[in-house]
């Protein structure tokens, strides 16, 4: 099981106030065989704001931005025609811009450019990569990109994976309205703090690769690639991701692009977008049906009650967080609820690239202020636990070194962002698609230091050991794998 895209799905069509596609837009000041648009499609949306759609255009498949915004609309389309031309103007490759005006109406601005249809983003040819043989070339070109922008004086502010489009023979740069125009070369300490957001997108345990990419960058630019500079950029990483971080969690309780909130006096919820049905929003609006008499249950505890609902052909497990009696409710009553824990906790593993189960929604019912009975719901892992895998299974001990010491980087992956577990059972581990997944996770806690950390995953490793305590082949196994 691969861990999820750094970058969440973006809104899917059909936002409030508009046509849902397929739908047809005139344009001003052409002949009439070229003045229709057909919004076929919409890829993203900025609701209210600006629309980006592959459409069709005299005859051809093309890429729309459409600037709907009532106020702004025009500063927003020049800016990105200004980026976009700016490119251009300095050998940048970029989709050739075919047609900029406005529709017949005045209601929108139109940018048209040529569709690179055989390519992708950056960040899914990112996603798509396996292992380092795949990932250095592909690192290796975008920072070529990067090096041409900046020799030329052109930095994107908003540099992220989803706005280079990977082609078979080159890479073009998107999102005009990003591009910010210097006067000279950028020097090399804002060249290095504009690489290391490059870098921030990625997941930690991709680090190791800076040296390398930025002495192919460097000699791009003409400089020597000293060690000052790699550790300054190693600096402005740690930063930037910490930041990406912060912003992140942030929207994971809100309305965004990523996500759909409702909330009232009654209730909070919160789901991916990306799952937003009507089926889901049934099962929002009743979970308990899946967790009643006559269902089958995957547990009936005190503390927590879990089953699994159908939905939109997948199966989503839903585990509600149970109120034990009047003083514990009192107790729970001000305090996030352990559903908005382990869905903060899922979005966070998700951000570092550490697999879980997929976080699908957060459920809680409110009184006002006061927070009751919760629910968390993800994508069902259909796996083996990691105690049954190695005290029953009878796999080749190759096999079960391999898986070893896959279960051991992912509690070093653990360790390289702080963040203790807190129930560390074998049964709190999945073994799915030949890889390790971190389930349960209402008890992780992420540590601001080494001094609070160092005891927490302390008492995660004995925990899991202890694990093995009547099997002392695979204590020997894990242990070595986590001496390594």
């Amino acid at each position: 099981m691969r861990a999820e895209p750094i970058d969440g799905g973006s809104k899917p069509a059909g936002g409030i106030g508009r046509p849902v596609p397929p739908y047809s837009l005139v344009l001003s000041d052409l002949p009439a065989a070229a003045e229709e648009l057909l919004v076929d499609r919409v890829v993203r949306e900025i609701p209210g704001k600006r629309l980006a759609c592959v459409a069709r255009w005299k005859g051809e498949e093309v890429f729309a931005k459409l600037f709907t915004a009532r106020f702004g609309r025009e500063r927003h389309w020049k800016r990105e025609e200004r980026g976009v031309r700016a490119m251009l103007a300095h050998g940048i490759a970029t989709p050739a811009l075919l047609y900029s005006g406005g529709t017949a109406d005045g209601a929108t601005r139109v940018l048209i450019f040529e569709r690179i249809a055989s390519a992708r983003t950056a960040l899914e040819a990112w996603n798509a990569t396996n292992g380092r043989e795949e990932q250095r070339p592909l690192l290796a070109r975008l920072s070529e990109v990067l090096a041409r922008h900046h020799a030329a004086g052109l930095v994107q502010k908003d540099l992220h994976l989803k706005n280079f489009l990977v082609g078979e023979d080159q890479i073009f740069t998107l999102d005009g309205a990003d591009i910010i125009r210097k006067r000279a070369p950028l020097a090399k300490s804002a060249s290095i703090k504009h690489l290391g957001l490059l870098f921030a997108q990625l997941y930690p345990r991709d680090d190791d690769l800076a040296p390398e990419v930025y002495a192919g960058y460097a000699r791009m630019r003409g400089w020597p690639a000293e060690g000052g500079d790699l550790k300054a950029l190693e600096s402005v990483i740690k930063r930037r991701r910490a930041r990406r971080k912060t912003a992140y969690l942030e929207k994971i309780f809100r309305e965004c692009s990523a996500f759909v909130c409702r909330s009232d006096r009654r209730r909070f919820r919160v789901w991916d977008r990306r799952y937003d049905s009507g089926a889901l929003r049934a099962v929002l609006a009743d979970p308990d049906q899946y967790l009643g008499p006559g269902t089958a249950l995957l547990k009936d505890g005190n503390t927590a009650t879990v089953g699994v609902a159908p939905v939109d052909g997948r199966r989503l497990v839903i585990k509600r967080y149970n109120i034990k009696g009047v003083w514990h409710g009192v107790k729970r009553a001000l305090r996030p609820t352990r559903a908005a824990r382990a869905w903060r906790h899922a979005q966070l593993l998700k951000f570092y690239g550490i697999p879980t189960a997929v976080p699908v929604a957060l459920l809680e019912k409110r009184l006002g202020p006061l927070r009751g009975v919760a629910y968390f719901i993800a994508e069902h892992v259909d796996g083996v636990s990691c105690r049954d895998y190695f005290s029953a299974s009878e796999a080749p001990l190759e096999e079960k070194q391999a898986m070893a010491a896959k279960v051991a980087a992912l509690l070093k992956a653990l360790k390289s962002v702080r963040l203790s577990h807190g129930d560390l059972k074998a049964t709190n581990i999945l073994l799915a698609d030949h890889n390790p997944v971190l389930v349960d996770l209402d008890a992780m806690r992420e540590h601001r230091s080494d001094a609070s950390f160092g005891p927490a995953h302390a008492r995660d490793l004995e925990r899991f050991l202890r694990n093995w305590e009547g099997n002392p082949e695979v204590a020997r196994l894990f242990e070595k794998q986590l001496s390594a």
